[in-house]
């Protein structure tokens, strides 16, 4: 009987291993050592997202406006993990100002555990600022935080069989610039967006990137990451936002 439970043993492990949902490996694989709020409030109410779930991002960016008023109803692909050193995002908290001055580091991730392969294409991430002006001004609405391309997707697997995977090199073509919203109101919402290939296609990218400007169509009213977006192309695949105060 026990050598039949020797030969079941790692066939046992790999079950046990491959029902752990993708919670576990991102608590596994998290090193960051705050844990900050991981909520936001609507309505004086105090509502709570699962940050693990594609659905309950999407409940987020509907309970914060982020839908329609930044982009269009769609249902997320993936996860976005956005961490600094001390601090992260996590649909709509509110992390202090000064622990998110520096650009963050960037993991996209499928919502349950697969063992297919990564695709070859990489995807672009951006950071928008839709609350420097009013809402409803004729002024444009939405603020360019930071560009990069090279944002692979990554496959949770098991730490102990898993190659070493180095931070993904991004080639970044807007730099971060730090949130800084004005004083003494708010919230005011900063949200990272992965988008990908409308076509799919995993040659290099050729983004329009306006310079001299944070405004992501120059001169244009109205105008935000998801005009920028569609005009080169792309279709957004994960989201994640931070809400910030300035007392």
């Amino acid at each position: 009987m026990m050598p039949s439970l020797l030969v079941l043993y790692p066939i046992l492990s790999l079950v046990c291993f491959l029902a752990l949902p993708v919670s576990a490996w991102r608590s596994a694989v998290r090193t960051d050592a705050f844990q900050l709020p991981r909520s936001l409030s609507k309505d004086g109410g105090h509502i709570t997202y699962d940050g693990n779930s594609v659905g309950s991002v999407r409940e987020a960016l509907l309970a914060t406006g982020i839908i329609p008023t930044v982009l269009d109803d769609f249902r997320p692909k993936y996860l976005l993990d956005v961490d600094w050193p001390a601090a992260d995002a996590y649909l709509g908290n509110s992390p202090d100002i000064d622990r998110v001055d520096k650009q963050p580091k960037f993991t996209l991730f499928p919502q349950h555990y697969t063992s297919a392969r990564a695709p070859n294409h990489t995807y672009v991430v951006t950071m928008t600022y839709p609350d420097a002006f009013p809402r409803g001004s004729h002024e444009s609405s939405e603020m360019r935080h930071f560009v990069a391309t090279g944002l692979p997707l990554t496959i949770p697997c098991d730490s102990a069989t898993c190659p070493k995977v180095r931070p993904p090199k991004l080639k970044v073509l807007v730099p971060y610039e730090a949130p800084d919203p004005g004083h003494g109101s708010g919230p005011y919402r900063y949200v990272f967006v992965a988008f990908a290939p409308a076509n799919e296609s995993t040659e290099p990218l050729q983004l329009s990137t306006p310079q001299n400007t944070l405004r992501w169509g120059r001169d244009k009213d109205k105008y935000g990451v998801q005009g920028w977006a569609a005009a080169n192309g792309l279709v957004p695949v994960a989201v994640n936002f931070i809400q910030l105060k300035n007392q």
